[in-house]
């Protein structure tokens, strides 16, 4: 046995090298392999076997795993948004990248209600029941939008954009303390053209008020009526009256004039 090797060898050990560094290091000295084994196996010179803390290993596999699952889950089922429900009409005007403004009839009605191609369809667990809309421009009938020489003019839409040019309204029905509720809404456009602007309701229309161009949101206002409770029958789920929104003076009335601008809700 090779004393020099030996000694260095011994040295390592007690350094607390393992076998496998010992070897790399005497192996760069010049000795061989079967001579660092012959120092290594000596029974009165142990060394180190480097062993695999497998326990480490696995835990932290584990935990990769469960934390590369879990976010996995949050990005495929993201938590729901929460949805915060406010009596403040500035809350209910969601205003658009491109101008336009949005009237979300879902925080209008707390949850109870939302738009299809058929108007607002109103849910609670007692009702079940629906408002459609229709309009008159300077008298010529439309459902949705009218167009003039290939033009739209005029909108009921929950979407509005106050500098277009185009007169838009739409009215979002609630029932609040048990009783019918209105809330109308129209832009920039329709204060500058139809205006004043009257509310026809009640039974048999028999109730009037000038519209208030109160703005929620820029170039959106928003006024509301209480209805009678006459209108609706089953719950509210049987309409009998409408609601008429326009330029419908006592002289158009005394008239008997058909150059009406306005929106309808039945």
């Amino acid at each position: 046995m090779d004393e020099k090797l030996r000694k260095e060898v011994e040295k390592l050990i007690s350094q607390g090298y393992y076998e496998s560094q010992i070897k790399q290091l005497m192996t760069q000295k010049g000795y061989t392999i079967p001579q660092i084994d012959e120092v290594i196996k000596s029974p009165s010179r142990p060394v180190k076997e480097k062993k695999r803390n497998y326990k480490r290993i696995l835990a932290v596999s584990i935990i990769s795993i469960i934390i590369i699952g879990f976010s996995l889950l949050i990005f495929v089922n993201p938590s729901p948004r929460i949805i915060k429900y406010t009596d403040n009409p500035k809350d209910w005007v969601v205003s658009e990248k491109n101008g336009s403004k949005i009237v979300d009839v879902n925080l209008v009605s707390k949850g109870r209600s939302f738009i299809d191609d058929q108007g607002q369809q109103y849910r609670t667990p007692q009702l079940n029941t629906m408002f459609y809309s229709y309009g008159y421009y300077q008298g010529a009938y439309f459902e949705k939008e009218y167009d003039l020489n290939g033009n739209k003019v005029m909108s009921i839409s929950t979407s509005m954009n106050p500098s277009d040019g185009v007169i838009e309204g739409y009215a979002v029905f609630d029932i609040v303390n048990d009783s019918p509720v209105f809330y109308i809404f129209v832009d920039e456009d329709w204060k500058q053209k139809v205006n004043p602007t009257i509310i026809f309701y009640g039974f048999e229309h028999t109730k009037n008020k000038t519209f208030e161009f109160n703005e929620v949101s820029k170039g959106i206002y928003m006024d509301k009526i209480v209805d009678d409770k006459e209108n609706y029958n089953q719950n509210y789920s049987m309409h009998l009256g409408s609601i008429l929104v326009g330029d419908i003076t006592q002289e158009k009335i005394d008239s008997k004039s058909n150059d009406l601008t306005m929106f309808v809700i039945k």
